[in-house]
């Protein structure tokens, strides 16, 4: 079609239809497509593959992906956090420790996840694991309790995700204070019931606050919509309109 109208694709046509073929599972299709059409080693086609690696569990292929980016951004934490995950998926728990230890050794840090939201007219900035906003006692108390009612419908703490090398009683605290579920609880306190509730991040939601959301939506019957630094997600009754899928 597009030798019809006259369009030289480029590489953002290419990297849709990447992103098209990991959509669809076709990930070795993606693979094929990549190195036949002259795309080489490109960042956001390979961190969509990457990613999709993750979802439809194709860990070797997920492996080669990663050490391809990291060769051209051997920083690039986004890459760490994907590949730690399938890591942990696989139960290939030596590939984490190597993962973690290779961060050090390269001083690769995770840029601090931050989440806001709009009461009325004021903004409310959260950054994880901070502890200083003037309500924190009552956000705490309102999270354990979300914690306590999604544990009662299958919510269990997704511990790969957490990068540092700390006990598991440590890593669920970290968790619980992920930037987006401060800000969640913040706003349950604060706005009426059955209001929609709307909240910007500066990184990719991490799967552990995806899955955790799905289920607060089911037990406080509320729309929650989150921006993160990939897509919308549109949450309602235990359903994400990126379907799981991000």
């Amino acid at each position: 079609m597009m030798k019809e109208v006259g369009v030289t694709p480029g590489n953002e046509h290419y990297t849709c239809m990447v992103g098209l073929l990991c959509r669809a599972g076709r990930l070795d299709e993606a693979e094929r497509f990549i190195v036949d059409n002259g795309i080489g080693i490109d960042v956001v086609a390979s961190r969509s593959l990457l990613s999709s690696c993750q979802i439809y569990r194709n860990y070797g292929l997920g492996h080669r992906v990663a050490e391809q980016i990291l060769q051209l951004k051997p920083n690039d934490i986004g890459t760490y956090v994907l590949l730690s995950n399938m890591y942990a998926k696989a139960n290939r728990w030596d590939g984490v420790v190597k993962l973690r230890k290779q961060m050090r050794d390269r001083g690769v840090r995770k840029e601090p996840g931050v989440g806001w939201i709009q009461v009325g007219s004021d903004v409310h900035v959260f950054t994880s694991e901070d502890k200083a906003h003037p309500q924190i006692d009552q956000i705490t108390v309102k999270l354990e309790e979300l914690i306590d009612q999604i544990k009662a419908i299958g919510y269990v703490p997704n511990f790969a995700v957490v990068l540092h090398d700390i006990e598991d009683e440590h890593k669920e605290e970290h968790l619980m204070y992920h930037s987006e579920k401060l800000a969640l609880a913040f706003a349950l306190i604060h706005t009426p019931k059955g209001a929609t509730i709307h909240i910007m991040k500066n990184l990719r939601i991490c799967d552990d606050c995806h899955v955790a959301i799905e289920l607060i939506s089911i037990v406080t019957s509320r729309k929650i919509v989150v921006r993160d630094a990939v897509r919308f997600h549109c949450i309602e009754g235990g359903v994400c309109s990126c379907d799981d899928y991000w």
